[in-house]
């Protein structure tokens, strides 16, 4: 019950960029990642990472509510959240990304290239999420 529901906190090294993602497996694909279990507790992070880099790559569900909502709320608290670009459109995790073909590596490229905080996570959002 105490314990901290994420995926990976073992194996992370908190000195270098950490992902969060929703899943366990889409944590798999990613270098330094751990998962969230559940996006209700998606600010709650764990001791073990304060002080750490951040980037937030939750699913591509943009007509989803509560991943909408996440990614506001983690934006409003200051945090980096990734906006998916059109070129994923209709892959729905990193999971169904790597099953259609893209390398670690160009995830990877694609998360940092389109990760944001403050204003502009706020309008990357809103064109996401349209």
């Amino acid at each position: 019950e105490a314990a901290p529901k994420i995926y990976g906190l073992d194996r992370v090294d908190v000195t270098k960029t950490t992902y969060v993602v929703e899943g366990p497996i889409d944590s798999l694909f990613l270098d330094n990642a751990v998962a969230m279990i559940g996006l209700s507790d998606a600010t709650n992070i764990p001791v073990d990472l304060n002080g750490a880099e951040l980037i937030y790559a939750l699913d591509n569900e943009p007509r989803n509510k509560q991943v909408v909502e996440s990614m506001e709320r983690l934006i409003d608290e200051g945090h980096t959240v990734c906006i998916w670009s059109d070129r994923f459109r209709g892959m729905k995790d990193i999971n169904e990304m790597i099953l259609a073909g893209y390398s670690k590596i160009s995830v990877m490229q694609e998360i940092q290239r389109n990760s944001h905080s403050g204003l502009a996570a706020h309008i990357a959002l809103k064109r996401w999420a349209k």
